[in-house]
């Protein structure tokens, strides 16, 4: 189930638009797990101003290309914890997606030398890389603490 969230807080909601319907407010943003939807959900999210973020499917055209990113252009951002802070080496660029208007946000986490990168995707280019990476933490949290 996707998290939804508005400034007052996160809430669990099936449906972005019946989020917005139901309470009469706009959703502020939608973390949610990619392997639920398609390219045409997340235009209609966007369409509908929905600031999304969660993880894009690896494939390997992706996994690929991440090998070829430009090391001048990674960046190393700092993620606040419970614990302290984590630093972590993002890569982030726009990128075309099919049926969705404009090209959404992607930032790629690059894990270390013996894990695969993770891929996020996102509408939103107001908030920091710390912040989204940040966002999708709260989502993961969340599904770790249902699989316990």
């Amino acid at each position: 189930m996707p998290v939804a969230g508005t400034a007052a807080g996160p809430t669990r909601s099936s449906s972005s638009s019946s989020f917005s319907r139901q309470n009469n407010l706009p959703a502020r943003y939608l973390v949610f797990d990619s392997r639920f939807t398609t390219d045409g959900h997340f235009a209609r999210l966007n369409d509908d101003r929905i600031l999304l973020v969660t993880f894009r499917r690896r494939g390997k055209s992706l996994l690929a290309r991440s090998q070829d990113l430009d090391s001048a252009q990674l960046r190393q951002i700092r993620v606040p914890t419970s614990t302290g802070t984590r630093l972590l080496t993002v890569h982030k660029q726009t990128v075309p997606l099919r049926t969705y208007r404009g090209s959404p946000r992607q930032i790629t986490l690059l894990r270390g030398p013996h894990r695969r990168p993770a891929f996020l995707i996102t509408n939103n280019f107001q908030a920091s890389l710390s912040q989204i990476m940040r966002l999708y933490a709260c989502r993961w949290l969340v599904e770790q603490s249902i699989s316990e």
